[in-house]
C-alpha cells in the first residue's frame, strides 16, 4: 500500500508542466537513505526533496511527509496525515491531498487546476477504482509473468466494470508494453498489437493518464512508422512532461530518422530526470 501511495503521488506530480520531477532509482535507494539532504541535492541536482513514511494499523494509516529546500535545509511543508481507509476512494483522496499540498508549497499551478484528481474522477464505480488501484500497485513491482497477468486481469476487470472510463484501457495498454520491454512476453508482436488496441480505446475516451500516446509511440517505432511514432512521442512528452520514458522514446525516434543532435538533447533530459537508474530505463521505462 505504501508503494501504491508513492506511485500515485509521483503520477500526479509527473503531469505538472511547471515541475521537473527527478526520481531516485531503486538501485540507489539504500545508499540514498544514508545521505544528507545536501548530498542528495548534489547527487540528483534538485532544489527540493520530498521525504515521507507510512504506517498502518488495521484500517487506520498515518503518512508523515515533508518537503525540504535542499540548499537551506528549510522545511517548506510538513504534515502528519491520519486517515481511516475504508476503501480505495479514501486511499486516492489521501494521494490527492498530499500531491496538492506539495504543489501548493512549490507555488506551482496544477494542470487544469486538478491534475491530482483526474484519475479518481474518471471512476464512478468504487469497485472499478479498487481494481485499478490494486492493478497499479502490482504493475510497478511486477517482475514475473504471473504478476503481469494478474495486473492485466485487474485492469481488464476495471474496463468491464466501467467501460466508458479511459483509465482501465490506458493502464492495461501500459501493462502489455512494460511486459514486452521487460522481455517477459511469449508473443511480443501480438502483445504490442493488444497494447495499441487498448491505447487507441483510451484515447477515444479522452485518456487522462498520458500512457496511451507513450504506448502508441513505441508500437509505431517498432513497426518503423517513424512519422506516426514522432507524433505520438511528441504527444507523450506534452502529456507527461516529467516522465523520462517519454523523452527517451522521443530520443529513439530522432535516432531512427537521422537526427542525432535532437536525440542527444532528449536523451540527456531523460537522464536528468532519472540520474540514478537501473539499466532498463534506457529501454523507455517510466
Amino acid at each position: 500500500m505504501a508503494d501504491g501511495l508513492t506511485n500515485g503521488v509521483v503520477a500526479a506530480l509527473t503531469r505538472v508542466p511547471a515541475l521537473i520531477l527527478v526520481e531516485d532509482g531503486t538501485s540507489s535507494m539504500i545508499e540514498s537513505r544514508g545521505m544528507t539532504i545536501q548530498e542528495l541535492g548534489q547527487r540528483f541536482q534538485v532544489r527540493y526533496a520530498l521525504k515521507g513514511s507510512f504506517q498502518k494499523y488495521g484500517d487506520r494509516v498515518r503518512v508523515n511527509a515533508e518537503l525540504v529546500e535542499v540548499a537551506t535545509g528549510k522545511i517548506l511543508w510538513a504534515d502528519n496525515l491520519d486517515r481511516v481507509l475504508r476503501d480505495y476512494s479514501d486511499f486516492f483522496a489521501l494521494q490527492d491531498e498530499i500531491s496538492e499540498e506539495i504543489v501548493t508549497s512549490l507555488d506551482v499551478k496544477l494542470l487544469s487546476g486538478e491534475a491530482a484528481r483526474l484519475v479518481r474522477r474518471a471512476f464512478e464505480d468504487p469497485v472499478a477504482l479498487e481494481h485499478y488501484a490494486r492493478g497499479e500497485e502490482l504493475l510497478w513491482r511486477a517482475s514475473l509473468k504471473l504478476e503481469f497477468r494478474e495486473a492485466e486481469r485487474l485492469f481488464n476487470e476495471t474496463i468491464r466494470l466501467q467501460p466508458q472510463s479511459p483509465v482501465g484501457y490506458a493502464a492495461v495498454a501500459l501493462t502489455y508494453w512494460v511486459e514486452v520491454v521487460a522481455g517477459l512476453s511469449d508473443t511480443p508482436t501480438r502483445t504490442l498489437e493488444r497494447a495499441a488496441e487498448r491505447a487507441r480505446q483510451a484515447i477515444d475516451r479522452e485518456d487522462v493518464t498520458g500512457y496511451a500516446h507513450l504506448v502508441l509511440a513505441h508500437v509505431h517505432l517498432h513497426e518503423r512508422e517513424f512519422e506516426k511514432a514522432m507524433a505520438e512521442a511528441t504527444s507523450a512528452v506534452s502529456d507527461r512532461p516529467s516522465c523520462p520514458a517519454a523523452y527517451a522514446l522521443k530520443a529513439a525516434v530522432f535516432i531512427y530518422v537521422g537526427q542525432p543532435a535532437e536525440a542527444i538533447e532528449f536523451a540527456q533530459y531523460a537522464v536528468r530526470l532519472t540520474p540514478v537508474h537501473p539499466p532498463h530505463v534506457s529501454s523507455h521505462s517510466c
